[in-house]
């Protein structure tokens, strides 16, 4: 009974023709009252890739950036049959304007200017490594590396050069994990010498199309290398305290692909049946009793797997981090503007006193990338606008006794941005990167 009055009021407020029945995928922006798009994730969720959910302040509403086809997204207006939403609080339900909007520009579209500009940008800095030497003195952030986005190869070639030229301050770990199609995943080490140090750990792209998360890993690393060589105290001190690692790219498969076959492929490469291929890996992980509760198919974006760590990638970084002294983890992610703490598999913040040490510790992050930005950033915990089971983030916490750990949404509205981003969004979430391991010390006091 209670259903039927809360579809009236989604109707009335519905100000949106119907989208045209486009079979090919598109991005959607849909203003929507949290309490349907909750039912909608519940009825029809498998099919939608949501890039991005943000609250609309003020309001019972949520924002969420949707990449489906018109045929899909025109469910969120079918309301012909009441089976279609279980609204579980009408109480939560206020009159809002239900909005769908299609993106401006043809994704079609910006994914072919974009494959267009990548060679003609790499041919264009193709002297980059030269500049690296032991005696350069110019600042590896200023490098030509980071005018374009670039491919592996090209990654690892960089990085390993970084590596040549300051052999005592980084070295390579050259497998840390292992993908499924075979290939190894490497790590760095940055370190000033001395032993009994904790350690900081660092990782990006764990979803394939988040190249935006990928060159802000890497600026992080030159960052830290710039600051070492030209004697900043901060850094310097930090890396006294501290031993850092990053794992760069843990989807090495899927990045791959997203050059090769699909720019917006999200997860691994493992061939499920069929046409199907794919695990979520930042739904892989455990514990156990939270893994997989989502229900999501194999088809979805979200597939968690068959079981926690049943991926050769996580199963790999679980093992990693088991032979780590850690202190804190980051992980990296695009897009959002958001400082993500634990949980996202329940909606408590965590036990006393970490659930106030780690808003501590977010809230204090974000302020710190928010310092000569303009994109506005929002600390909260995972959960705050939906479930998300199997997190590296949640495994952390809860598998390695409470260890600090924060996951970061990069600034930005899509996962195609220009290249002219680069380092603006490097040097910001570098800011939050030193105020995290600045936070560690009172989180663990």
């Amino acid at each position: 009974m209670k259903i039927f009055p809360a579809l009236a009021l989604f109707a009335a407020a519905l100000s949106v023709a119907v989208v045209a029945q486009e079979a090919v995928k598109q991005l959607y922006h849909v203003t929507v009252p949290k309490v349907l798009f909750d039912s909608a994730l519940a009825t029809f969720g498998d099919d939608l890739d949501i890039w991005e959910v943000r609250a609309v302040e003020g309001t019972d509403n949520v924002r969420a950036d949707i990449y489906t086809t018109g045929a899909t997204i025109n469910k969120f207006n079918d309301v012909s049959s009441p089976s279609k939403f279980t609204v579980l609080d009408i109480k939560a339900l206020t009159p809002s304007v239900v909005l769908i909007e299609r993106d401006p520009m043809n994704t079609a579209e910006k994914l072919a200017f974009e494959a267009s500009t990548l060679a003609t940008c790499s041919t264009a800095t193709r002297r980059h490594l030269a500049e690296i030497t032991p005696t350069a003195t110019t600042n590896y952030v200023d490098n030509a590396f980071f005018d374009c986005w670039r491919t592996a190869d090209e990654i690892f070639a960089f990085l390993d050069t970084l590596m040549s030229a300051n052999p005592t301050l980084i070295t390579k770990i050259a497998s840390v994990s292992t993908s499924y199609e075979g290939r190894a995943i490497p790590g760095y080490k940055i370190a000033n010498g001395g032993s009994g140090k904790k350690a900081i750990y660092v990782q990006g792209l764990i979803h394939a199309r988040e190249w935006h998360a990928g060159s802000t890993t890497f600026y992080a690393m030159a960052a830290i290398l710039d600051g070492l060589r030209n004697g900043d105290a901060t850094i310097t001190s930090l890396v006294n305290q501290y031993d850092w690692y990053f794992v760069p790219i843990v989807n090495i498969d899927g990045f791959l692909y997203t050059f090769n076959g699909d720019r917006l492929w999200r997860k691994n490469r493992r061939k499920i049946s069929g046409s199907t291929y794919g695990v979520d890996l930042n739904r892989n992980f455990g514990p156990q009793a939270y893994f997989g509760k989502a229900g999501d198919s194999p088809t979805t974006e979200t597939y968690p797997g068959t079981a926690a760590l049943s991926e050769p990638e996580t199963a790999g970084i679980y093992k990693f981090l088991k032979t780590l002294p850690l202190a804190g983890v980051l992980d990296i992610h695009a897009y959002s503007g958001l400082v993500l703490r634990p949980f996202g598999n329940q909606a408590a913040q965590a036990a006393a006193p970490y659930g106030t040490k780690l808003k501590t510790l977010g809230d204090n992050v974000k302020t710190a990338i928010q310092v000569g930005n303009t994109a506005r950033y929002t600390s909260e915990t995972a959960a705050q606008l939906y479930l998300c089971y199997g997190t590296l983030m949640d495994s952390v916490f809860l598998e390695f006794n409470k260890t600090a750990t924060l996951s970061f949404e990069m600034e930005g509205n899509d996962f195609v941005v220009d290249k002219s981003v680069i380092r603006s969004g490097g040097l910001h979430v570098f800011q939050g990167i030193l105020q995290f391991a600045k936070g560690l010390a009172a989180y663990y006091s």
